[in-house]
């Protein structure tokens, strides 16, 4: 495949691509240097944008971004989702005081942890999303924003902070988890979740690949997260497919969520854990 020149990696510093796929909307590449895939629109040499509105949540037919009824036929199986994950991340020895969901959309997983009597908090960009999630619970839980913003910030530091499904919509990645590491608690935990490219799915489907969206700008394998969350300081990152992970923290998928991480997706997540407090 021909060369392509693109902004520089975030997490080698080159400039040089491999071509991998032409999509309607942008260039799937692998960075020359460290692998790490990404997506271009060649006319900008930059990276797609994509609004998170009122349209990405219900998309109109023909829109390949979004959902097809975040807030309406999806509910259901999202708060169940949910809430097998919030069993998960509850299900160890240290104690979880105050979470923390970046991406939070319209924030199932917060209310799914705060039922579990964690003091749960959510961030996303999105004013709609925001706006839907906060209709729902008590007011000050939900912020417009990012991990820089104020009120993040003076909420902290968390126990544990959950990307879910986050890190491959923004732009650098590298950023966001070492922001999001600065507000861990000693010994905390930043739990990252996201599609995993190189696998099954991506291998067979190709340029069809499932992953392969608008909105989705960059593609890791165990690798290249791992080596985007080392960046983030001198903890330890830990890393595993989706059910093994639920499972060992003695949660109990239902069989939809079985289906859905097994079948229908390849997800792979990795844990960042803060270094202790020695001087506590």
């Amino acid at each position: 495949m021909p060369e392509l020149v693109g902004p520089t990696c975030v997490l080698c510093g080159r400039t040089d691509r491999e071509r991998l796929h032409d999509l309607p909307y942008g260039v799937i590449m692998r960075c020359r240097g460290c692998n790490l895939v990404s997506m271009l629109d060649e006319k900008t040499n930059h990276f797609p944008s994509c609004a998170y509105d009122q349209t990405y949540y219900r998309k109109k037919p023909g829109h390949q971004a979004g959902y097809k009824d975040y807030f309406g036929e999806e509910l259901p199986e999202r708060r169940k989702l949910a809430e097998v994950f919030a069993e998960a991340l509850v299900a160890t020895p240290s104690t979880i005081e105050r979470s923390l969901d970046v991406g939070c959309g319209g924030g199932y997983l917060v209310e799914a942890l705060q039922l579990l009597g964690v003091r749960a908090f959510g961030v996303d960009g999105s004013e709609y999303a925001i706006g839907r999630a906060a209709h729902r619970t008590e007011n000050g839980r939900f912020i417009c924003g990012d991990l820089r913003s104020p009120e993040v910030v003076e909420n902290g530091p968390y126990d544990v902070i959950t990307m879910m499904d986050f890190l491959e919509h923004v732009e650098n990645p590298v950023a966001e988890i070492s922001a999001a590491c600065s507000l861990l608690a000693a010994n905390g935990r930043l739990v990252v979740m996201t599609p995993h490219y190189g696998k099954r799915l991506s291998k067979a489907q190709g340029r069809d690949y499932v992953q392969f969206k608008p909105d989705h700008l960059y593609h890791f394998d165990e690798d290249t997260l791992v080596r985007v969350m080392e960046k983030a300081g001198p903890g330890t990152v830990a890393v595993s497919e989706v059910i093994p992970w639920v499972e060992s923290r003695g949660a109990h998928p239902p069989h939809e969520f079985l289906h859905k991480y097994s079948q229908e997706r390849e997800n792979v997540l990795a844990v960042y854990t803060a270094p202790h407090d020695d001087t506590a």
